[in-house]
């Protein structure tokens, strides 16, 4: 009865450390996707690739972390304005269900002010005055939730860059939130190599312009 009772424990647990694997590699393969994809239907393949992956595994957020990201590199790549609201709509469902897989997940908030804020920016003269202060609240809570993420700082300083001087944007006014990031960035080690990474090479694109 034990060596049964033992090769039930052990074939459970093989099963398990399969799955994990299979998640991991699956992952793995999707952010390889992300990295090499060059164009919008690459981009859109990346999209259905982690929805694919969030729908085999229910309550695994990255994959819907990952799925927003990638609809946000679609909108950028959209020519007409209403395509571009409805990948970063799509973007914003992705992360409001991971938001409740992992609550209070400084990426996850990052990631929701960065998309507002690419929503907002298509339509600014009617969506700034009522949103901006929202987004900008959410990349605020993103970085007191863990200091030592970059990507908070750095969609804010990106913001900044393109906003008008006037409103209190421009290069000048990015610096520092830019150089916060970049900081941060240098310092930053993900907890396992599924995490986020992205965004240093820009941040130091953008700390070179004038």
């Amino acid at each position: 009865m034990k060596v049964l009772l033992m090769i039930s424990t052990i074939s459970l647990f093989s099963f398990s450390a399969i799955a994990v694997s299979d998640y991991e590699k699956g992952m793995l393969k999707g952010l390889e996707m992300l990295k090499n994809a060059n164009d919008l239907q690459a981009s859109i393949d990346v999209v259905n690739y982690f929805e694919r992956v969030a729908e085999a595994n229910k309550t695994e957020w990255l994959p819907l972390y990952y799925a927003g990201y990638a609809s946000l590199s679609v909108g950028f790549q959209q020519e007409k304005v209403e395509m571009k609201d409805d990948w970063y709509q799509k973007g914003l469902g992705f992360v409001k269900k991971a938001e409740l897989l992992k609550e209070n997940e400084s990426e996850l908030l990052a990631m929701e002010g960065y998309l507002t804020l690419m929503y907002i920016s298509n339509d600014p003269m009617k969506r700034a005055p009522s949103q901006t202060r929202n987004a900008i609240g959410l990349l605020e809570k993103a970085k007191a939730l863990n200091p030592n993420n970059p990507r908070p700082w750095f969609i804010h300083g990106q913001n900044t860059f393109y906003t008008p001087e006037f409103y209190g944007g421009g290069a000048k006014n990015a610096k520092p939130l830019l150089d916060k990031a970049l900081a941060l960035y240098n310092a930053f080690t993900p907890e396992n190599n599924l995490m986020p990474v992205w965004g240093k090479e820009r941040c130091e694109m953008l700390l070179k312009e004038k």
